[in-house]
């Protein structure tokens, strides 16, 4: 959000996107380790009835998917989160005047979508972080050449681990990987996330 008529030489609009099909499953990792972990789940408890409740069971309490647009309970399977959970996460994101929770997005939302991350100054792709880093340091030493950013120093900054999480994820899918009904859901689910993506990457 903001003041898109700001025409101050010192705001930069960036934002990033991610593999989709990635996106997707770290959302049900997320909502299995951070929704359902317990002190979560204990801030819940308190907002809803003080100090003095109980930590549920996690398997009885349910808890909202990151986009609204579920409710499940923790003990909930990875193929039922993925078969419930929002279509094309990115797309909605982006153009939110057309995402109805629990209704299906449309190829104008995919445009809508298209047209606002056009208007951004730089993209990032979460895949390729350290490339993305390396391009953005250099841009904002353009952008803001009064602000002592130093490009010698910031290009050769990695970002060998963007989320730590992510390579417990992948060991989870190697040891259990995707069924084909599955890899249908995903492929369902994120249609319109992977143009999306494929348009940003063009950006890039």
């Amino acid at each position: 959000g903001g003041d898109e008529t700001n025409d101050s030489v010192h705001v930069a609009w960036i934002t990033g996107l991610r593999e989709p099909v990635a996106r997707q499953l770290s959302e049900y990792r997320w909502f299995k380790s951070f929704r359902c972990e317990e002190t979560h789940l204990q801030r819940r408890v308190e907002m809803l009835y003080g100090d003095d409740g109980d930590i549920p069971n996690p398997n009885t309490v349910t808890q909202v998917d990151q986009c609204g647009c579920m409710q499940a309970k923790c003990n909930v399977t990875r193929l039922e989160y993925l078969s419930e959970m929002c279509d094309n996460y990115m797309t909605r994101t982006f153009c939110p005047s057309m995402s109805v929770p629990g209704k299906p997005l449309n190829r104008q939302a995919l445009l809508c979508a298209k047209k606002i991350l056009s208007r951004f100054d730089f993209i990032y792709d979460v895949a390729r972080m350290d490339e993305s880093m390396r391009k953005l340091s250099n841009l904002l030493a353009v952008w803001f050449p009064d602000t002592n950013i130093n490009t010698t120093t910031t290009t050769t900054v990695t970002a060998p681990v963007v989320n730590a999480a992510e390579r417990e994820g992948q060991q989870q899918l190697h040891d259990d990987p995707l069924s084909p009904e599955e890899e249908n859901i995903l492929r369902e689910k994120t249609s319109l996330d992977a143009e999306l993506y494929a348009y940003a990457r063009q950006l890039l």
